[in-house]
């Protein structure tokens, strides 16, 4: 119900600000556009991170050090990245360059995001193993969280209750680190 509330107020004061009326011009984004909420301990929404879903293609590569691995048990694929992959439930990522399982080629939807350097994909058909051929490649033209390609709404309140929004920086344009998002 908190989710639904705050959706109604970023609504109102993403598309309708002043009271004004909107017109096509004034109205949500043509293109698809990515909503990352994130919760503090009540269970209030907090900050709500908006990006431009496609963004430019964005790789890690074994054969730069960028990919660790990909370690595939019981059709789960657990990515390794060397730092940060800044991608998050939902976003897709497409896999090439596989020569021992051409099966691990494909596009796939990142399931968990366990930890930064870690996230795991469902795979059907790929043997059972650690993958870690210098031809390895994943891209993605999700934005990434590590990136300044987001623009931050904060919810506030008052114990419990809701009480306003705004947006970080003043800006609503994306330009911001998703993951940088308590700092502004």
């Amino acid at each position: 119900m908190k989710l639904i509330f705050a959706a109604l107020a970023l609504a109102a004061s993403a598309f309708a600000q002043g009271g004004t009326p909107m017109n096509q011009v004034q109205g949500p984004p043509p293109a698809p556009w990515v909503g990352l909420p994130f919760y503090d301990g009540s269970s209030n929404l907090q900050y709500m991170c908006w990006a431009p879903q496609l963004q430019p293609a964005t790789t890690q590569k074994r054969s730069t050090s960028s990919l660790t691995s990909i370690a595939v048990s019981t059709n789960v694929g657990t990515v390794t990245t060397a730092a940060a992959h800044g991608l998050y439930i939902g976003a897709r990522v497409t896999i090439s360059g596989a020569t021992v399982d051409t099966d691990l080629n494909g596009t796939y939807i990142v399931a968990t995001v366990p930890t930064d350097e870690t996230y795991t994909i469902a795979t059907a058909s790929v043997a059972d193993a650690t993958y870690t051929e210098s031809t390895l490649v994943i891209t993605t033209t999700w934005p990434l969280t590590t990136l300044a390609r987001w623009a931050i709404n904060v919810f506030t309140y008052s114990g419990t209750t809701f009480t306003g929004t705004y947006w970080a920086n003043s800006s609503t344009g994306p330009g911001l680190a998703c993951t940088a998002r308590t700092s502004y």
